[in-house]
Parts: structure tokens; C-alpha cells; sequence
């Protein structure tokens, strides 16, 4: 809770204090912890750990599937399509590689990120940096900062690791729409198809029927 500039625009200065039971708390480290406690009791339990059984089966699975086009290695061309469509001034994470300065790195550099990128994705093995984030708590508009209630967390994700989950996102999301894998009637998070195409679908079936004095029938979920 240092003094600068925030993500939303508002200053927090060191001076400002955490209450603990009551009493005001003006070091950082147990500020910094006093945050952390309450973000763990909002957040909840850790995610269900992965059984043995599961892991077997996704091993399983990687052993018979290793040839399937889908689990080829990345290329160079997708590395460089994930960098080009990410934001310059996202804020860095754990290991502090912005996007910008991936943005301007060489091909041989390039090279190198992705052999590494294709170790993990062969091996399933995916460094630390990618997964931890920094969590920035950010001040919610009109309420008491001396309440560690008073803060929503801001999670900060490695540049490289979010490149990464881009490149998977695109390919698996390529699979599905050229194996007609989705629904047809599967209209959010498609490329090339909106919820707004799915009202004006539904609106022509409207209209449809009542033109021809028919009856319609509609379940929502």
C-alpha cells in the first residue's frame, strides 16, 4: 500500500492504517498480511486438488493422443500472432517481463521462448513465474481504507504465461469450430458469432410464427 498512482486513479499514502480488532496497524508487512487473511476468508478453500486417478487419465490420454494435430508444438508464426494481439501496457507479474518487451524481441530470442513454451506443453511442467500472481489490493470507491474489508483484489499474471494460455485458447478453439465440436446453437464466446445474432435469431422465429398465426414455444435456463 505504498504511496502512488493506482490502477483506479486514487492515491493511497503509507500513512493510512489497517485496523486489527480495533487497533490501527501502520507497518506494511503486517498490513500487507492483514489483507491477505481477509482476501483468503472472501476468496474461500483451495481448489479440489487433482487425484491420482484423474492424473493417470489425462496421462493416459497424452500418450494417445501425442500425434493428434492439436497437440503438434507451437510454431513460431503462433507465438508471434499472441504477442502482436496482446496489450502493450498491461501491468507485468511475478517475474517482471512486460509485454512490451516481448513485443520487441528477436527471432533467435523468440526461438528460445518458444522451445521452452513447447517443453512445457510436451512435458505438462509449467514454471512457477506463470502461475503466481501479485496480488494488488485496490481501494473500493467511498468506503473506510482503515477496514481491510474496504479493498478488492487485483490479480497481476505473468505476460509470458497469459501469451501462452492465448496460444492454447486460439488452437483449441480452432479444433472445436473445424471438428464441429460446439453446438449450433452455441452463439457466446465463438468467433464470428454474438449473443446479439442469437436475439435476432430468435426474434425472426417470432415473427415467423406469429405471421403464420402459429403458437411458439421458449425455455429459459
Amino acid at each position: 500500500m505504498g504511496h502512488g498512482q493506482k490502477l483506479n486513479g486514487v492515491k493511497v499514502s503509507n500513512s493510512i492504517p489497517i485496523k486489527e480488532n480495533g487497533t490501527p496497524i501502520h507497518d506494511n508487512k503486517r498490513k500487507a498480511e492483514i489483507l491477505a487473511d481477509t482476501l483468503d476468508e472472501t476468496l474461500g478453500e483451495d481448489p479440489t486438488q487433482i487425484s491420482n486417478e484423474i492424473r493417470a487419465t489425462i496421462q493416459e490420454a497424452k500418450i494417445q493422443q501425442a500425434n493428434l494435430e492439436i497437440n503438434s508444438r507451437f510454431t513460431l508464426e503462433e507465438l508471434k500472432e499472441s504477442i502482436k494481439s496482446t496489450e502493450s501496457n498491461k501491468a507485468a507479474g511475478e517475474d517482471e517481463i512486460i509485454n512490451l518487451f516481448l513485443k520487441n524481441l528477436p527471432d533467435h530470442k523468440l526461438g528460445e521462448l518458444l522451445s521452452l513454451i513447447n517443453k512445457t506443453w510436451r512435458t505438462s511442467e509449467v514454471p512457477i513465474t506463470w502461475k503466481n500472481a501479485l496480488i494488488m489490493p485496490i481501494p473500493k470507491p467511498g468506503k473506510d481504507l482503515s477496514d481491510p474489508k474496504s479493498y478488492r483484489p487485483i490479480s497481476l499474471l505473468s505476460c509470458v504465461g497469459k501469451t501462452v494460455e492465448k496460444m492454447v485458447n486460439t488452437r483449441l478453439t480452432w479444433y472445436l469450430e473445424n471438428n464441429t465440436k460446439y453446438s449450433p446453437t452455441q452463439f457466446g464466446f465463438r468467433p464470428g458469432r454474438s449473443t446479439e445474432d442469437l436475439l435476432v435469431k430468435v426474434e425472426h422465429q417470432i415473427r415467423l410464427h406469429l405471421g403464420q398465426q402459429k403458437g411458439l414455444g421458449s425455455c429459459l435456463l
